[in-house]
């Protein structure tokens, strides 16, 4: 779905066999993800693309798979599914307003993270990780370099990780810190 509408989310009341849902550019209220959720019981794939309108993102899945998220703003995300496998997150921002990454997806096997490193992220324990590509920059917040080694342990189980090169820098300044 790609459109300058706001979409309002449809009735909890009724299930929906959806399996694959991309939305790209619209204003969503905070009742979609509720929907996504609670009614998308089938859904594989999902895709949210330069959407507004919500400050969480929370998504909770027994089914989804396959999951993209770009977002270009402050909001607060937060995704647990138990069968998920892939995750892409490209997010950039240039405001110190509050924002957040929790994720719970014990079957994990692929993690991609493009944009600003977040001062509050808990990637939780990857035990099936198997190709982690992080390409962060300090965010206009970051002043700790803890949160680093946060990320870095997550995806310490990793059989493939690729870093980008100022996320190898910050790794040697907090070495040396030590």
């Amino acid at each position: 779905m790609h459109c300058n509408k706001i979409l309002t989310a449809p009735s909890l009341v009724s299930s929906t066999n959806l399996q694959y849902l991309k939305l790209t550019n619209v204003t969503i209220d905070e009742g979609f993800c509720k929907w996504i959720s609670c009614c998308c019981k089938c859904i594989k794939k999902l895709q949210i693309l330069n959407i507004a309108g919500v400050r969480n993102i929370s998504i909770e899945s027994s089914s989804l798979e396959h999951l993209h998220v770009s977002i270009f703003r402050d909001l607060h995300l937060n995704i647990s599914c138990e069968k998920l496998e892939d995750i892409h997150i490209e997010w950039r921002f240039a405001s110190t307003s509050s924002r957040s990454f929790k994720v719970f997806a014990p079957n994990l096997k692929y993690l991609k993270w493009i944009g600003n490193l977040l001062n509050n992220q808990n990637l939780g324990k990857l035990m099936c990780l198997e190709k982690a590509e992080i390409f962060l920059k300090h965010g206009v917040d970051n002043n700790d370099f803890s949160n680093v080694l946060e990320v870095l342990c997550s995806v310490c189980r990793a059989k493939v990780l690729i870093l980008s090169g100022e996320m190898t820098k910050v790794k040697i300044k907090t070495e040396t810190l030590l």
